[in-house]
């Protein structure tokens, strides 16, 4: 849906899809070694963010195992190399995940689409027919087949429109 890998990224986990394995698994950017085994149905580029200052990097990205989307974290180690953290920061539990953007993330549970934040809790539950990602205050939805742009609050703001992006 919205999940690019922009190019100029210096440093970053990003996902490789093995043929022979039909798994895809994560490498980071300028290292020659995996960071995770080839363990996914799909995965999608991880988000980065600070978590206390500059220097303290982390990422988030979205992950299929078992039929189920969740999440997992990359953060560096105390050897400054970047590494998987163990386990899911997000446990595998929807129908469908997009990278967090602003903080946020778009997941669809029982074919509706709804936010969650970074810990994994409903912010909005799920109740739209598709979604794109939240920025500039404004997240695009579409329900009874139009497209609306709403708040973090769920107050319509624009619409409807035939279809509608991301600010």
């Amino acid at each position: 849906m919205f999940s690019e890998f922009y190019e100029g990224n210096q440093a970053g986990p990003y996902p490789v899809y093995d043929e022979k394995d039909a798994r895809f698994y994560y490498k980071n950017i300028g290292s020659s070694g995996a960071l995770t085994d080839k363990l996914f149905e799909d995965a999608k580029y991880p988000t980065g963010f600070y978590l206390n200052s500059e220097s303290d990097k982390k990422y988030i990205a979205a992950v299929k195992s078992g039929g189920k989307w969740g999440y997992i974290y990359f953060s560096t180690n105390e050897s400054g190399k970047l590494v998987k953290k163990d386990g899911y920061f997000i446990d595998l539990k929807f129908d469908g995940a997009e990278p967090f953007y602003n903080g946020i993330a778009a997941v669809m549970k029982n074919d509706k689409y709804g936010f969650i934040n970074t810990g994994g809790t409903f912010i909005i539950e799920p109740s739209y027919e598709s979604a794109k990602y939240y920025n500039e205050g404004l997240i695009p939805v579409k329900t009874g087949g139009e497209w609306f742009y709403i708040d973090i609050n769920q107050k319509r703001l624009l619409g409807p429109y035939e279809d509608a992006e991301s600010f």
